[in-house]
């Protein structure tokens, strides 16, 4: 029986490859987490077609990231709902094999570390 104050909810385990999203799009890379989902937060996990990192790097390509604003926008609410089943799951990506994935997951990382390098250098000089 839950008591009537009590939230009942669905726990779904964080692992490694995880992709959270919520305010901040996130690719967990940590081996063990015990962390509780709010349903403000998608967890998302890859199967053995695609590599986590880039799926990561699609979701946050300017085309999805466009799309699901303008999915956002078109909602009404204080906090508008993008679902896995009616916004994410109908997506078309383009899906290389896994050797082209991880490729580009390499060019990717490599322009993203220079990236965070120069935020690094700047918020040292300034």
């Amino acid at each position: 029986m839950i008591h009537s104050d009590w939230v009942a909810f669905l726990v779904i385990p964080v692992i490694l490859g995880c992709i959270l999203i919520c305010y901040a799009l996130k690719l967990c890379k940590y081996k063990h987490l015990s962390y509780i989902a709010s349903t403000k937060l998608m967890i998302l996990r890859h199967n053995d077609k695609v590599l986590p990192e880039y799926l990561f790097a699609l979701l946050k390509s300017n085309y999805v990231i466009a799309e699901l604003q303008h999915l956002a926008e078109t909602r009404s609410g204080t906090f508008p709902q993008i679902t896995f089943s009616s916004e994410l799951a109908p997506m078309k990506v383009h899906l290389p094999d896994k050797d082209t994935q991880n490729r580009i997951v390499s060019v990717l990382s490599s322009i993203e570390l220079k990236i965070d390098e120069n935020i690094a250098i700047n918020n040292y000089l300034f």
